[in-house]
């Protein structure tokens, strides 16, 4: 979905549960030969497919027309190369300023979704470039490792309080827009859960009904199953000699639910730090399992004895479609989670000096 949203940039579509409304679109456009914009809808929000559906002509730079929508939602309006994401509820008049030498290259009115994840947007930009490019450049300068570590716990440090900063601005601002799909579709293993449930309620609140609000409640329950608290859920799957091993079997100890692959540079270049973790506190009742998103069992096996990862080691060689990383919704790896004696997730994402920290606070 991020990858998604990356792609486009900004969106359209509509309104009502039971009935068909219109929504109104018009505005001018400059620095561009493009005589037509083309409407894309979703029609299924859970694999992002989307279909084309309207035409609007451009006309003397100018554009006008009423479209016809089956409920609140999201739609592409494209133009040229470019992309424009409209969050568009029931009877609205939007109204777009485009100009091809601008950036951002469009304004809108009319449509208080859009306008809202507009203005999000610029703040999430204006953030960015204030507080994170300089330690980015900081840390291209930086001459040696122990350094680098420093400026990226800042970094990492500085990128959650900005995340906090602008959910903050969203809440404050979005109310039950339905700008707060755009919220949703940014959230990770790391959204703290009440402000997704807050999300969440309040989307269903106006929308509950609709495809776009199923899924947003989909979304919620899938990062609440994974959230810090809640407890893991078990996964059995086959080690190198073929045997199924239950993540639950380790229930007792400390346990780091790791997710890797021999592929993966940074994964390989994490686990010398997470063996260390395991040599010295093994004794102590700390244990790892480790699952492979690899797809080849000679790389796989290879890599654990390279790397002496001698704890459990489980894969179903079938790459990002392993069952565990999708109950886990893992996109991108390396990728752990910490585990209590009793199950339940206690951290996420634990790298370099952090996951020796945690374990010495649990176990000194």
């Amino acid at each position: 979905m991020k990858k998604f949203l990356n792609a486009c940039f900004f969106a359209l579509c509509s309104l009502s549960v039971s009935a068909q409304i219109q929504v109104k679109l018009g505005g001018t456009v400059a620095n561009t030969d493009a005589s037509k914009i083309t409407l894309a809808r979703v029609e299924d929000y859970e694999k992002f497919k989307m279909n084309e559906f309207e035409e609007v002509q451009i006309q003397n730079k100018k554009f006008q027309k009423t479209i016809q929508l089956l409920e609140p939602g999201l739609c592409i309006a494209k133009i040229g190369d470019k992309s424009i994401l409209l969050f568009v509820e029931a009877n609205e008049n939007i109204q777009l300023k485009i100009d091809f030498k601008k950036e951002p290259f469009y304004e809108v009115k009319g449509s208080k979704g859009s306008e809202l994840v507009l203005s999000y947007n610029l703040e999430k930009e204006k953030l960015a470039k204030e507080k994170l490019k300089p330690l980015e450049e900081k840390f291209k300068k930086a001459n040696s490792d122990e350094e680098r570590e420093i400026i990226y716990a800042q970094y990492l440090q500085l990128q959650q309080e900005i995340e906090k900063k602008l959910n903050d601005f969203a809440l404050l601002n979005f109310g039950n827009s339905i700008a707060l799909f755009f919220l949703a579709v940014q959230w990770s293993d790391e959204t703290d859960i009440a402000f997704i449930d807050e999300v969440n309620q309040r989307f269903q609140k106006k929308f509950k009904g609709t495809k776009i609000a199923t899924y947003v409640a989909d979304l919620s329950e899938d990062y609440k199953r994974i959230a810090i608290g809640s407890v893991a859920p078990d996964i059995e799957l086959p080690n190198p000699d073929g045997k199924n091993i239950k993540l639950s079997s380790l229930r007792g100890k400390y346990v780091l639910l790791d997710f890797w692959a021999a592929w993966c540079g940074p994964c390989r270049a994490e686990n010398p730090n997470v063996v260390n973790a395991y040599e010295k506190y093994k004794s102590k009742g700390f244990d790892i399992y480790g699952v492979s998103l690899d797809d080849d069992k000679d790389k796989w096996t290879k890599a654990i004895e390279k790397d002496g990862l001698r704890w459990t080691n489980v894969s179903d060689l079938q790459g990002w479609d392993n069952i565990a990383a999708k109950a886990y919704g893992v996109t991108a790896i390396p990728k752990n989670f910490l585990l209590d004696k009793e199950g339940k997730i206690i951290a996420k994402n634990l790298r370099g000096k952090a996951l020796e920290q945690k374990l010495q606070e649990l176990m000194p």
